[in-house]
């Protein structure tokens, strides 16, 4: 008599890599991570901040871990162009080649603090570097730094449904328009991670 092998599911497992000398991704993600959720969250800071030291982090990530993508698994770096045609082309080049196939990159240009902006108005003003940005965040939240970790203390979650929209309507005008990513300022991809949390977290409802 065979005995019938039971085969054991479990949740997706979702790794970030994000720029070490910037906390901002970090803080911001972490309320994310919830014990409810239907998907394990990872946050991993990368001491190098280049593209291509990023994604060799996110690749090293996914075989140390035994990440399976018929399970859900997946590894996503978190980039900020810099309005640097450049820098896009390299990260583009690189997610080309096999080895690093298994990678997802979250573009933000000029920087992720985009995506922040979106939570307050649909039409963040277009800057010229990442610093002009910040400052644009300090409008709506008046003690904003890099290492900012209030987040839900200003609601700032119950808007997050708000920021999907406004910055899914930019992204349809960008692309209505074929206009390349390093060119599109402001700019962001995070609500696509984020509308994959939500993805997770509703099946089997």
């Amino acid at each position: 008599m065979y005995r019938q092998r039971i085969k054991k599911f479990r949740n997706p497992i979702i790794y970030l890599i994000v720029e070490g000398k910037n906390k901002t991704e970090r803080n911001y993600l972490s309320y994310f991570k919830n014990k409810n959720n239907k998907f394990k969250l990872y946050i991993v800071d990368s001491v190098a901040t280049d593209p291509e030291s990023m994604i060799k982090k996110a690749i090293e990530v996914y075989r140390k871990n035994d990440l399976n993508e018929m399970n859900g698994d997946k590894v996503f770096c978190l980039i900020d162009l810099d309005l640097s045609a450049e820098r896009y082309k390299k990260v583009n080049m690189m997610l080309q080649k096999n080895v690093y196939k298994k990678v997802n990159v979250i573009f933000s240009n000029p920087c992720f603090e985009i995506w922040l902006l979106y939570h307050f108005t649909e039409y963040p003003k277009p800057e010229k570097c990442s610093s002009d940005v910040k400052k644009q965040v300090k409008k709506y939240i008046k003690n904003y730094e890099e290492n900012y970790d209030n987040y839900d203390i200003i609601g700032i979650y119950e808007k997050y449904i708000t920021a999907i929209n406004n910055s899914d309507r930019r992204n349809r005008l960008y692309i209505e328009n074929n206009i390349s990513k390093h060119e599109r300022n402001p700019y962001t991809e995070v609500q696509n991670l984020i509308d994959l949390f939500n993805k997770y977290n509703e099946q089997d409802k």
